[in-house]
């Protein structure tokens, strides 16, 4: 017998989300190669695009309707084959197609075992805003990082358990999908405002 885990009535559902935009590739991405703080766009060590960079080409996302809310749900796997590994990665937006950029938030990745060779960790990171944009303002999505010079994560969207280099083998566990970004655009009326800070200073 099955039961429903959110009794939400249809209607509901429907008028809550105005949109979603999802970007998810299944090929291997390398560090950025800046290291300490300082950061940059993840590189594409697979063929074909690069989609977690300031891709112009993009799709991106279109705003549906003004004083609406944006949900972005981030999440990322590191992998490397040796004793440890760490980084930083930050999720950016952009609204003039990346003229300039603005940073949404991120995480860092530690991968440590006391010595012992250690296989990767995923994070994630979510934030809702009141974008304050007009309609039909198109927001676009990449990804920066940040190594450890002394040990930094070589690949990302990969799921392996022995490989060190910048290339990274992939396998077929699951088939690499160990990355990607989901926006979700809301109703201003389905969400409780938690913070009279919660916008960002500019559009990017």
């Amino acid at each position: 017998m099955g039961r429903k885990l959110l009794n939400i009535p249809e209607e509901v559902v429907e008028q809550s989300t105005l949109g979603i935009y999802y970007i998810q590739d299944n090929g291997v991405y390398g560090r950025s190669g800046s290291n300490d703080g300082s950061f940059g766009y993840l590189t594409k060590n697979s063929s074909g695009t690069n989609y977690y960079n300031n891709n112009t080409s993009q799709t991106g996302y279109t705003i549906k309707k003004a004083n609406s809310y944006l949900r972005v749900r981030f999440t990322a796997q590191g992998d490397h084959g040796q004793t440890w590994r760490s980084s930083a990665l930050l999720l950016k937006f952009t609204t003039n197609n990346f003229t300039n950029s603005t940073t949404i938030g991120g995480f860092g990745m530690t991968q440590y075992n006391g010595g012992h060779n250690n296989y990767g960790q995923s994070c994630c990171y979510e934030r809702i805003w009141l974008h304050g944009s007009s309609v039909g303002t198109v927001y676009k999505f990449a990804i920066e990082e940040s190594g450890q010079s002394s040990g930094t994560t070589w690949t990302y969207n990969n799921v392996n358990s022995g490989s060190d280099s910048n290339g990274g083998t992939q396998n077929d566990h699951g088939l690499i999908y160990g990355m990607n970004i989901r926006v979700e655009e809301i109703e201003a009326a389905q969400v409780s405002q938690f913070s009279g800070y919660n916008t960002f200073a500019s559009g990017g």
